[in-house]
This record gives C-alpha cells, structure tokens and sequence, in this order.
C-alpha cells in the first residue's frame, strides 16, 4: 500500500488518508472484528501523532488496543505491540503512570514470548526508564536504561541508532540526576 510510503517520505497527509482508506476498505471486506483492521488502525493512530494530533492518535490507540484484546487471545504478541504504542503516547502526553501499567503489561507478554534477552524487550524497559525517569525514580531509570542497553550491545551494530538512543537518554538521566561525571561517560 501507500500509505509506508508516504510515511518515509513524511507525508503524513497522505499517508492519514491513504491509511483512513484503507480501513474503511478493510472493514467493508474483512467486517470491523478482523486484525487487518486493527492493524490498520494502529497505523492511523500513528499517523495523527506524527502530525501532532496526539489526542485523536490516542483515541485510535486506545480503539486498537480494544479491538485487539478482543480478537486475540489474552498474552497475543499483537497486543504487546498496541500496549506499547498506547504506552508511547501516553508517555508524550504525560500521563506517566497509565503509560507505566501499559509498558509493564507489554513487557509480561514479550518475556514470555521472546524472552529477557529480545530487543523488544530492550525497546520497553527503555520506555519504561524514561517513565520511570519523568517521574524522578533515577535509580529505578538507570537500571532500566543499562538493561536496554545490554540487550541491544548483544544483537546490534555498536553505532547503531537504538544503542545511540540508550546512551543519549541515559547520559540526559545523568545530568538531570546532578550527576555530570556520569554523564560525560556515556556520551
């Protein structure tokens, strides 16, 4: 479809109404109750943050997740991922603690699937240290932070952009702690 493409090349335009068409499309063939359709609706939520209409890509967030939990069985990966992208926009809102309970909720459903170890794994604890951090439980960040990074060290290029994110927010933790030494460590 489209709509990825319109994504890269940041025409989130497009890509809203490329996406809207195609749940409308989906929903028509497939009925409203089919994963394609929540898929796509992920998609969209995705779609309004990125052109700042944070409140409506919550709203579809939460619609996706709803619907997820309804087709899918209890611990279903495809829920993990709707937890976590509602956790995000929660997060940008705020919304500290609702985003914390989604992001831990996730992380259960991805260690039991995947494993301590997986990199999507290391993607939450990473959300789950900037909560944490926002909410000034530095130590708590920290050890979150140091657990992502380990993870991605074992899988991932050392320069790679998700080892480089680690670092950085973990270097942004440091100097908020009043802790520059540290900070100058890690960049």
């Amino acid at each position: 479809t489209l709509g990825p493409v319109h994504y890269f090349h940041r025409d989130y335009v497009a890509a809203e109404a490329t996406y809207r068409e195609i749940v409308a499309i989906r929903t028509a063939a497939l009925g409203a109750e089919h994963p394609d359709v929540a898929i796509a609706l992920g998609n969209l939520s995705m779609m309004l943050v990125e052109q700042g209409r944070v409140d409506e890509g919550e709203e579809m967030a939460r619609r996706t997740l709803e619907l997820k939990r309804r087709i899918h069985e209890p611990g279903h990966a495809s829920i993990a991922s709707s937890l976590h992208t509602l956790a995000v926009i929660l997060q940008r809102q705020g919304k500290l603690t609702e985003a914390e309970t989604l992001l831990r909720e996730a992380l259960a459903i991805r260690l039991e699937q995947l494993g301590p170890r997986a990199p999507r794994v290391a993607s939450i604890r990473h959300e789950l240290a900037l909560v944490a951090a926002g909410q000034g439980r530095y130590t708590e960040a920290e050890a979150l932070f140091l657990e992502a990074l380990a993870i991605r060290r074992e899988s991932q290029a050392p320069d790679h952009p998700h080892i480089r994110a680690d670092l950085e927010a973990l270097a942004e933790l440091y100097d908020r702690w009043g802790r520059p030494g540290s900070a100058r460590e890690v960049r």
